[in-house]
């Protein structure tokens, strides 16, 4: 495939706004993660409190999980029929399936 064909596959306005949300979100996350992970980091290394450890496991659990395990996980839990997309139903607020769910499963 040249660069033709593939600047033929990109021209789709459904391709662009899809490619857009993906680098958007990622860009967002990013810079989220860059501010805390680098305070969590901090605050890991330097100081001893309860619970440390287990925040430290939440840290790698990332790295341990699937990310098709990952996703079915956090559609589970904050679809409308979810724990948490039941609890914010009411508030009118939807997490699952929003730019804000995407950004939620980078971060």
């Amino acid at each position: 495939m040249g660069p033709a064909e593939i600047a033929g596959h990109l021209a789709p306005a459904r391709v662009r706004a899809a490619l857009l949300l993906s680098f958007r979100a990622a860009l967002v996350a990013s810079l989220f993660n860059l501010v805390f992970g680098l305070a969590l980091a901090w605050v890991l290394t330097r100081y001893r409190f309860p619970g440390r450890r287990l925040i430290d496991a939440a840290v790698d659990l990332p790295f341990a999980l699937p990310t098709a395990v990952a996703g079915i996980a956090l559609t589970t839990l904050y679809a409308p029929s979810g724990v948490f997309g039941q609890a914010l139903a009411p508030f009118g607020i939807s997490i699952a399936y929003t730019e804000v769910g995407i950004w939620l499963a980078l971060v």
